[in-house]
């Protein structure tokens, strides 16, 4: 039976065109979302059909210094607690209401949540990543750190991954297994992981932690499976777990 997935989430982001639907899902929106979206809507749908809570992590009662949530959630985030605060966004996107009062401790990043860029989409970039990892260069070892993209899934978790990393040398699987506490269907973007493993001279580490962690999430849950195939994200796909389809 077909799932009604209403995407509250999304429509405080920038829209200019429509979503094509996922199949066995029917998409309710107020507003029209860009398609640079439709991983994330497919991982949604993929939650979702699966019959998980429609926050990611709702329901985990593990005890975490750190924070990831989506737009949506940010009514609920520790924010005056945190002692810095990202922002990951769309390019056009305004900031979130709930961040405008804050000033040196917020950093706001502005690219889609793709891998591969082109004229439409943009993708991050070194600079973008210097950026985040410069903000949190200062910390204390108990500074809290709240990040937010448009879901909580791919952009913030990634961006959490680098932070943690750049404080933590040498802990790449830890590091994972904390993500997976914080936000159990957490699925870093390979790119932002790439840029910043050269960036902190780690050596592939955390692109190997990543494989990792995306082989772990893809036996937990393996919905997202062909949800990835279909949005063209595949190279983060474990290649044994891939369907190939039949000649």
């Amino acid at each position: 039976m077909p799932v009604t997935a209403t995407l509250s989430t999304y429509s405080r982001e920038k829209s200019v065109r429509s979503v094509p639907p996922t199949p066995g899902v029917r998409l309710t929106e107020r507003k029209t979302f860009r398609k640079s979206r439709v991983w994330m809507i497919g991982i949604v749908s993929a939650v979702r059909l699966a019959g998980a809570p429609d926050r990611f992590g709702e329901g985990c009662a593990v005890p975490v210094l750190h924070h990831v949530c989506g737009i949506d959630e940010l009514g609920d985030a520790p924010i005056a607690g945190a002692a810095r605060v990202v922002s990951i966004i769309s390019p056009h996107a305004p900031v979130p209401v709930e961040l405008r009062h804050l000033d040196s401790n917020l950093l706001v990043l502005r690219f889609d949540d793709v891998i591969d860029g082109d004229d439409e989409y943009q993708v991050a970039t070194e600079a973008d990543i210097v950026r985040l990892l410069a903000f949190d260069r200062d910390h204390a070892p108990d500074d809290a750190l709240v990040i937010h993209c448009t879901a909580g899934i791919s952009r913030s978790t990634a961006a959490l991954v680098l932070l943690l990393a750049q404080r933590r040398p040498g802990e790449e699987a830890e590091i994972f297994a904390e993500l997976r506490a914080i936000r159990p269907k957490a699925w870093p973007n390979s790119r932002i992981i790439a840029i910043g493993d050269a960036l902190l001279g780690r050596e592939g580490k955390l692109v190997a932690a990543l494989r990792e962690h995306y082989r772990a999430q893809a036996l937990q849950y393996p919905e997202v499976v062909p949800m990835m195939l279909a949005l063209q994200r595949q190279s983060e796909l474990p290649i044994d777990l891939v369907q190939r389809p039949k000649p």
